[in-house]
């Protein structure tokens, strides 16, 4: 299975939106650019999933901010 990674904004006024996503290669590249920032990382398989089908530039939907936002607590 290939690794999969998703980079979100988030501002306090609205929704997180998908800003960069990857599979493979480019996954391990945004995973190790993320960790040497300091940046947290979700290793939710499933919400890794739904949020890779968004593309990019667009706000997450409702359904997945409780997932998200226990990411984020």
């Amino acid at each position: 299975m290939k690794e999969k990674a998703v980079a979100l904004a988030y501002d306090q006024i609205g929704a997180s939106k998908i800003v960069l996503s990857g599979q493979g290669e480019v996954a391990r590249h945004l995973i190790e650019a993320a960790q040497e920032l300091g940046i947290p990382i979700q290793t939710d398989a499933q919400l890794v999933e739904a949020l890779i089908k968004i593309d990019i530039g667009q706000e997450i939907p409702p359904e997945l901010y409780k997932p998200w936002l226990k990411f984020l607590s």
